[in-house]
């Protein structure tokens, strides 16, 4: 089998708009009937001839996210109200009701926006918080949350911190945020406060 050079398939590929990774590749090669001299593993067939990664393959450079303001005005008008509302139309399990997500809005936003991220609840515009609380203000928060609902621990800090009743200004990632004076344990409720 002769197959096209890289550009032509990356070409091909990226008019696609697919989601940026191998499984997105190789699902939609299982589902529809792509051109024959398009390669099914392009990542071997091209591993010396052009190939980057999924990424570079499958998304032009021209289209980027959304800038975050905008992203994030987009998703308030949703009306998602949790964490979990956000995965689940991330994943397109609204899109009978509310439609799927647009392309141009990442599924990782936390990562593509980490510079302006500021916690779920300020992506989903919940929240105008444009900062976090100083440190010892937000631990007290999040220490008086898990006393109201009777949660101590790792995993029901991370049920808190997925929930509707997580405090606003308080980052979900404190370690990132305040770095080496966050004790995370403190975060879990373990001691009385």
């Amino acid at each position: 089998m002769t197959y096209i050079n890289f550009e032509e398939a990356r070409l091909y590929a990226r008019n696609l708009e697919l989601e940026t990774t191998n499984e997105a590749w190789m699902e939609y090669c299982k589902n529809n009937k792509i051109p024959d001299e398009i390669p099914i593993q392009p990542d071997q067939r091209y591993r010396r001839s052009g190939w980057k990664n999924w990424k570079d393959f499958l998304m032009d450079p021209k289209n980027r996210f959304l800038p975050f303001n905008e992203a994030r005005e987009f998703l308030k008008a949703l009306g998602l109200k949790i964490n979990k509302d956000w995965q689940n139309y991330s994943a397109g399990y609204f899109s009978d009701s509310i439609g799927l997500r647009p392309k141009n809005i990442p599924a990782d936003p936390e990562l593509r926006y980490r510079h302006e991220w500021k916690g779920m609840r300020y992506w989903l515009g919940l929240t105008e918080v444009h900062g976090w609380l100083p440190y010892n203000e937000a631990l007290k928060l999040v220490q008086e949350k898990m006393h109201e609902f009777g949660y101590s621990g790792q995993i029901e800090w991370k049920k808190l911190r997925k929930s509707e009743h997580y405090p606003d200004g308080v980052p979900t990632d404190p370690i990132r945020v305040y770095g080496e004076q966050c004790n995370i344990s403190d975060w879990y409720c373990n001691k009385k406060v």
